[in-house]
């Protein structure tokens, strides 16, 4: 019997599943990050979760919302939202004046001249 890698071990503690669920999850993602479809180069993707339910490991593992890549979950989340910080609504307020902006919507959030 092979030993299973380290990996393994470690998402089982820190996130409540096992490699193949892991492996499930990507698989049901078409192998790609959740959020922006690209796949994992040298690393694994992320198991994303929700900080609000549980903010450090080891997670329930209910909480769990996907795979992501680094860029994703550290820096549009962890970084750019601080959901893990501030909470889903700032996170969510964030995103929709992104949207906003990247729509051309936003004109209204500026008062230059003002």
């Amino acid at each position: 019997m092979t030993a299973k890698p380290q990996w393994e071990y470690d998402l089982k503690y820190k996130f409540g599943i096992t490699g193949d669920q892991y492996r499930e999850l990507l698989a049901g993602q078409g192998g790609r990050c959740k959020f922006c479809g690209r796949k994992p180069g040298k690393y694994r993707l992320s198991v994303d979760h929700d900080h609000a339910c549980c903010p450090k490991p080891p997670t329930c593992g209910n909480c769990n919302r996907g795979l992501l890549c680094s860029d994703c979950n550290q820096i549009l989340l962890g970084r750019i939202c601080q959901e893990g910080k501030l909470g889903k609504e700032h996170a969510i307020g964030i995103l929709r004046t992104v949207i906003e902006h990247i729509a051309g919507n936003d004109s209204h959030l500026l008062s230059l001249g003002s």
